[in-house]
């Protein structure tokens, strides 16, 4: 972000969006040092939107849960299943699909999000709330 922050200052400012994860917000005991990365991530990217603001820079986060990919089809191949139990934890029902989730980091990235920075925005279907 560094690097991007610098070109972007040259440039009259931009949007930078990182992506987390849910398990930023909910504990995992099986993956407690991904969580406290994820965790990380979004303390560093609400300071980078607060020290970069000045600067005309928003930087805002993605904590997307569940999310339907070719990785989790595999994940389902090795343990039939997966996809009921992840689609269960979420009150909608269902994983979101690849293109929800990007379809939120272009409404962050664009003029129509100026005012938003610091943001932490879930695409998890409520699984969070």
């Amino acid at each position: 972000m560094v690097h991007e922050a610098a070109i972007m200052r040259r440039g009259g400012g931009g949007a930078i969006v990182n992506t987390s994860s849910i398990g930023s917000r909910r504990a995992n005991p099986a993956l407690p040092a991904y969580g406290a990365m994820k965790r990380a991530l979004n303390s560093i990217t609400e300071t980078a939107a607060v020290t970069w603001a000045p600067d005309h820079i928003r930087v805002n986060g993605l904590t997307p849960g569940g999310t339907a990919t070719e990785m989790i089809d595999a994940w389902e191949a090795m343990t039939p299943g997966i996809i009921d139990q992840i689609n269960a934890t979420s009150p909608m029902g269902r994983m979101a699909t690849p293109d929800e989730v990007a379809e939120a980091a272009l409404w962050l990235l664009s003029d129509r999000a100026s005012a938003v920075s610091g943001a932490i925005l879930p695409v998890d279907g409520a699984a969070g709330a």
